[in-house]
């Protein structure tokens, strides 16, 4: 069916009110849907409880009003050329769904129930709000909870604590009980270790010697060091095998020792003797490690050179990622890392070495990826021939584009530094259908020829003219979301106060963002698709970070909505709104000022301040401990864009 307008637009208006209070409800949604269940206009309610919805055209509709905390109620009404009808609603609150948590906590080993537990029930906040206890069957029991997502924390003596996350939703029945059972694991004695390093020659102890414990992951677990009397003990090493690894300044290190502990044992290692470094020479020894975990990299070679670049010694690092050089002559020396598949930093250290003195050179490692490269071709599929400007995108599996290229004047295009994974081919051309999908994956240093793209050519489009369409329906669909910092280099130096009362450092961040949508007007006779329309948006966030460091947002679009505006019976604008979650993430975020409403932190450590009196305020800062990210839900943005200013291009949707 379609409705005209025929000049003499109806007008509909009205109240909403709660149905116990007769209270007008603000900001209540009055939708009008035609027969196919497209919405023809909508409108907000006041202060007063009041709405108007002007230029509706005739015919038969429903109308929905809706607001949270209530009901939704719809009717069905008949509007006349220039009819000003009014339509009044009462809504109901909806009723609060309770259920309940039950559980039992048992050892998970002899799956006996574990009398007088401790389990707490914490809110979708992490704050408690009840706490019980287990009874002579291992049962806990809380009731009379509202739908919402709850954390149950149980602690026993003797046990390690047990969490879980259980969501009791109003898909269940009334008072429906939801069950979270735990079986713990009892908490193992640590062992402990003792022992003693002297000198070899003189058998005097050593003072300050450092001994390590390996697992065998090659972590440290474990380490002291040696007291004036030489003797060390290491506390609380969980059962199993280690290493031992025992060092000390101007000595050599002693060799490994391989332990097994039981849970509980004290376990004496006895005395460690280690040699002195001879005196009249020098020694350099050191460290390498793993840049992001700080786990002990084994078996990395390390070379030694004299100050004329000539390689004097090489040896490789043990388990706990320990080398030395000893018996070394008075002079410059420079320690070289050569480590297949990763980067030193820094990549070498240059050392002036007197008699008798022993220097350290430590070096932290990245693994280098080598990125893949992609190439290929697309030709029109009818003449054959190359595709001179041809966008190829490369997107991965969280939907986000890696990489661009553009064909040249044969059509070919390479794309370099991908790194290793899963990813999406789209390949567009001005005029040409798009290419379907292509599912690709790489790996490190892999070149993939992608071979030939074959586009047909889009057929002539008519003038762009939606009223020709019958019914038509607008959609908008959300082709690529981007987020990032405008000149980096100008961020702002401000000086602010904490709840603590110290002072700190920020930095204000410029960030834009830009939103990439396609709109298509669909009728029954044909559709018309428009080219990607970019809208571009401006924000500015207040972080604590080093000035030099990288700042990344990342921004999803959850719900696109479209309508076409009409002035004068002809459509002129099309309105569309989205909502919008974003993120923000550094190198080290620590006080963040964000605007708008409903904004969720999701941190580690504690939040200083009331959080429930910032949900309402348009701008808060809020000190935390470290933010994993900050998450905007349910942002709303609506924007009117003329026709003119958007591209359109008609498909024929013939099978």
């Amino acid at each position: 069916m379609l409705h005209l307008l025929n000049g003499k637009p109806a007008t509909l208006i009205g109240r909403v009110v709660d149905k116990e209070t007769k209270l007008p409800i603000i900001g209540a949604l009055i939708e009008v849907f035609n027969a196919v269940d497209v919405s023809v206009g909508f409108g907000l309610t006041d202060e007063n409880g009041q709405y108007v919805i002007e230029g509706l055209p005739q015919g038969a509709f429903s109308v929905r009003a809706f607001s949270s905390d209530y009901m939704s109620e719809t009717v069905q009404i008949q509007l006349s050329p220039n009819e000003v009808l009014e339509l009044n609603f009462a809504l109901t609150k909806t009723v609060a769904f309770t259920g309940a948590l039950i559980g039992q906590v048992v050892d998970n080993l002899t799956s006996v129930p574990i009398a007088n537990a401790q389990v707490k029930l914490l809110d979708n906040k992490k704050q408690p709000i009840a706490s019980t206890t287990t009874n002579e069957a291992g049962q806990y029991f809380f009731a009379s909870l509202e739908a919402n997502t709850y954390t149950v924390v149980v602690d026993a003596d003797g046990y390690q604590p047990q969490q879980q996350s259980v969501t009791i939703a109003t898909l269940f029945e009334q008072d429906e009980a939801i069950v979270a059972n735990f079986r713990l694991d009892r908490i193992e004695l640590g062992a402990t270790i003792t022992g003693k390093v002297i000198d070899a020659d003189t058998k005097q102890p050593i003072f300050g010697a450092m001994i390590h414990v390996i697992n065998t992951e090659g972590q440290i677990v474990g380490r002291a060091t040696t007291d004036r009397l030489g003797h060390f003990t290491i506390h609380d090493i969980l059962p199993g095998t280690y290493t031992i690894f025992v060092t000390a300044t101007g000595f050599i290190p002693a060799d490994t020792q391989q332990i097994t502990v039981n849970s509980g044992e004290v376990l004496d290692l006895q005395t460690f003797e280690l040699k002195q470094i001879p005196s009249s020479t020098g020694a350099i020894t050191g460290r390498v490690v793993d840049n992001s975990t700080n786990v002990p990299i084994a078996n990395v070679r390390i070379n030694l050179l004299d100050n004329q670049g000539q390689l004097v010694s090489s040896t490789t690092t043990n388990e706990a990622g320990e080398y030395s050089f000893v018996s070394l002559k008075a002079g410059t020396y420079t320690v070289v890392v050569d480590a297949d598949g990763y980067q030193a930093i820094p990549p070498s250290v240059t050392l002036t070495i007197r008699q008798g003195e022993t220097q350290r050179a430590d070096f932290r490692l990245n693994p280098i990826e080598l990125g893949a490269t992609i190439k290929g071709k697309v030709i029109n599929a009818d003449t054959k021939q190359p595709i001179f400007g041809a966008t190829i995108h490369v997107i991965n599996t969280e939907g986000q584009i890696v990489s661009r290229a553009t064909t040249d004047r044969l059509g070919r295009f390479t794309i370099h530094d991908i790194p290793p994974g899963t990813y999406i081919i789209l390949v567009t051309a001005t005029g040409f259908i798009p290419a379907d999908p292509q599912q690709i994956t790489v790996n490190s240093g892999e070149v993939l020829d992608l071979q030939t793209f074959e586009l047909k050519p889009k057929s002539p489009a008519p003038p762009f003219n939606p009223c020709d369409l019958i019914n038509p329906v607008v959609t908008c669909n959300v082709c690529e979301v981007t987020c990032r910092e405008q000149a980096p280099d100008r961020r702002r130096t401000i000086q602010v106060q904490l709840p603590d009362g110290r002072y700190q450092t920020l930095h204000l961040i410029h960030l834009v963002k830009t939103i990439t949508v396609a709109i298509r007007i669909t009728g029954e006779n044909g559709s018309y698709i428009s080219d990607p329309y970019q809208i571009t948006s401006y924000e500015r966030i207040v972080l604590e970070v080093p000035s030099n460091a990288k700042v990344r947002c990342d921004i999803t679009v959850s719900d696109c909505f479209a309508q076409l505006i009409y002035s004068q019976n002809q459509p002129v604008s099309i309105l569309f709104s989205f909502d919008s979650n974003q993120q923000f993430l550094s190198e080290r975020d620590v006080v963040v000022t964000i605007k708008g409403k409903q904004i969720l932190p999701r941190c580690e450590g504690e939040i200083f301040g009331d959080w429930e009196k910032y949900k309402q305020v348009e701008n808060f800062t809020l000190k935390v401990a470290e933010i994993l990210d900050w998450i905007k839900t349910r942002t709303k943005k609506e924007i009117q864009i003329k026709l003119n200013q958007i591209n359109f291009t008609y498909e024929n949707n013939e099978s």
